[in-house]
């Protein structure tokens, strides 16, 4: 009934409820007690009639509204709510109700005025509190935002949703330490909290912290089994921890959502890295299938295959280039990725011209789209020894023995993966892949020594105290980390090549440690550098002129390294040596790693193991010679790497260092 007609028939004839001299009042509570029943259409016709009665019934107006906020009827609701505000203007719980329908509505800053006027009313109700700052939160205002969270929480302090939120606007304010605690606040108070404890799973997978990230999002899977980001990131960091669990993880995720090209494209890496080519391949069609224009889809097509001169998928690629660029200016990572693509079809293809120039446009772009200073980065490593030279003078006693750890080091793409993949095929080596444990350990330890780290896993750090430095402490925590992993095998193989940067510390925390220095012809290392959209941060890779300059400061490095360390303790590994001896090297591996031959190290493409690196192809394949001296098709192209080599630049067939 509208208003026209309710207003006739009152000149008609009193209602019925007025014309029986009933009370609204009784009457609003039979309706209020049929809502707690359960009885939502017998109440709102309990209410509607006492508006027949009375059109401005404060109580009947603010429960309609609230039946239709909760039906989603957020229009009808701020009608009826806004009605009851004006015949009771007093009344805190209508501006409540009257704010979080508008803040559905999208209508925020009307529910901040409505909010403000209820706190005005009820300043002590933590809900009223926690909405608002819901609403702030919308508005981009995220400091008011926490601040408003904490006044709720200040009022509720077992708030569980106060807490994820304040959890979610400290994230969004780059605050991961304090989101993280607010998240895991509110888990431990509701261990039902999916939310919370996803996000609590997104902080650790983004802090490298895997097995925290994974425990959290099984957390999550087991309250609700179809979580699929769930599946997708405890996959991601499955992956990462080099288990072979994440593919069956990562199948679910694909059944899941079918269509998720982030599902999908996961799954078949998870394959490829474990050595299920065919199965990657496989859904790797069906990805394109499913999104025939996507420059991420094709550049798995292309890490599983090699391309000749003819194939189709070729003129497929650069058909996309077109539309691609059109919109890289907002979005330049999908155009990055098709480029390093077409780049690696064309190095197969053996056309350097086309390939080099795919190549330079897709490292042109990645450099445009982050700050580098290479000369600072440059001093940093120059700086690297004095540091270390400092610690040692602070250091309150010896390292932590322990024969358990080998590091394999060296400039990406210089062969860690194959030694490491020779050596992870001994019965007593476990190959844990790049493990960020030592950096994290390090500065963890400096930052308790009260020392200053100054960067990253590079390791620079500037002693700036005269506080003691504990070099067993932070070989204790590495191991820590690290042993469970090495399944009581004697060595674990620790192949992160940034690394060689903290060797000094290793030597210092670790003096039985073994490090591997894995060395590469230098323009062969830096083409193949170039060549790679690395997924971890090189970002010295993308301009020749800046990759040639950081290759002079590490190999200057690793010769005070090398001058350093008793040669027990460390030995260099050329990837020319191992193609030249095969069995020779791979012996030599062995035995300075203090253990006994095993021939299946000489079978190591046959080993099952994850592998998540650039070079994960490579070591599931025989040795093989191709690309050496690649550099030389490129040389004309490459001239502005050798000239900034300088004598690091290879001369006939020699190379230096």
């Amino acid at each position: 009934m509208n208003r026209r007609e309710r207003r006739r028939l009152a000149k008609r004839a009193p209602p019925k409820l007025a014309r029986e001299g009933l009370n609204l009042t009784q009457r609003f509570a039979e309706g209020f007690q049929r809502h707690q029943a359960g009885d939502i259409a017998g109440a709102a016709r309990v209410y509607q009639e006492i508006l027949a009665s009375d059109a401005s019934h404060a109580q009947s107006l603010r429960m309609l509204g609230a039946i239709a906020a909760r039906s989603g009827r957020h229009d009808e609701a701020i009608q009826l709510l806004g009605r009851a505000a004006r015949s009771a203007p007093d009344s805190a719980q209508t501006y409540f109700l009257l704010g979080a329908a508008l803040h559905e509505a999208g209508r925020d800053a009307e529910a901040l005025a409505a909010f403000d006027r209820a706190l005005e009313l009820a300043p002590d109700e933590p809900i009223g509190h926690h909405t608002r700052a819901d609403v702030l939160q919308t508005l981009g205002r995220l400091e008011d935002a926490v601040a408003g969270y904490r006044c709720a929480l200040a009022l509720h302090p077992a708030y569980a949703p106060a807490l994820s939120n304040l959890g979610d606007a400290l994230s969004a304010l780059g605050r991961p330490e304090e989101a993280l605690e607010a998240y895991q606040r509110a888990a431990a108070i509701d261990p039902g909290h999916v939310h919370a404890t996803y996000r609590t799973g997104l902080l650790h997978l983004g802090a490298e912290h895997n097995g925290r990230a994974a425990a959290a999002f099984r957390s999550v899977i087991a309250l609700e089994p179809d979580h699929h980001r769930a599946h997708v990131n405890l996959g991601m960091a499955l992956r990462r921890m080099g288990d072979p669990a994440a593919v069956d993880v990562l199948r679910r995720a694909a059944q899941l959502e079918p269509d998720d090209l982030e599902a999908c494209a996961s799954l078949a890496n998870a394959l490829q890295e474990q050595g299920f080519t065919a199965e990657a391949g496989e859904v790797s069609a069906r990805l394109l299938a499913r999104h025939p224009a996507d420059a991420y889809a094709w550049s798995i097509r292309v890490g599983l295959k090699t391309f000749a001169a003819g194939d189709p998928d070729l003129d497929r690629m650069a058909s996309l280039l077109p539309a691609i660029s059109g919109v890289a200016a907002a979005e330049p990572e999908a155009e990055i990725i098709l480029e390093f693509a077409l780049g690696k079809a064309w190095m197969d293809a053996g056309d350097a011209e086309r390939a080099f120039g795919h190549l330079s446009r897709a490292n042109r772009l990645k450099r445009a789209t982050f700050d580098y200073d290479g000369a600072a980065e440059i001093r940093g490593l120059a700086s690297l020894p004095e540091g270390v030279r400092a610690l040692a003078q602070l250091s309150v006693g010896p390292g932590t023995a322990s024969e358990l750890p080998v590091f394999v080091v060296g400039m990406p793409r210089s062969g860690t993966t194959l030694v490491e993949q020779i050596l992870a095929s001994h019965a007593d080596v476990h190959g844990a892949g790049e493990l960020t444990a030592f950096p994290e350990a390090m500065a963890e330890a400096l930052e308790e020594a009260g020392l200053s780290p100054r960067g990253g896993q590079r390791g620079r750090v500037r002693v700036h105290s005269q506080s003691r430095f504990d070099p067993a402490r932070l070989g204790s925590a590495y191991l820590d980390r690290v042993a469970p992993l090495a399944a009581g095998k004697a060595r674990l193989v620790d192949k992160l090549p940034g690394n060689f940067a903290n060797v000094g510390l290793v030597a210092l925390a670790l003096p039985n440690a073994r490090i591997i220095h894995c060395l590469r012809d230098p323009a062969d290392t830096c083409l193949s550098c170039y060549a790679t959209r690395f997924v971890q941060d090189q970002p010295f890779a993308y301009d020749l002129v800046e990759l040639g300059q950081f290759y002079r400061a590490y190999a200057a490095l690793m010769d005070h390294w090398r001058a350093m360390l008793p040669p027990e303790r460390f030995l260099d590994m050329r990837y020319e040596d191992v193609l030249a001896d095969f069995e020779g090297q791979a012996r030599r591996l062995v035995s300075f790693c203090g253990l006994a031959w095993d021939p299946a190290c000489l079978r190591f493409h046959e080993t099952r193991r994850s592998v998540r690196t650039a070079s994960l192809n490579q070591v599931r394949r025989p040795l093989y010679r191709s690309s050496q001296g690649r550099w030389r098709a490129y040389e004309t192209q490459l001239r502005p790497l050798i000239d900034a080599l300088g004598e690091s630049a290879p001369v006939g067939n020699v190379v230096r260092p």
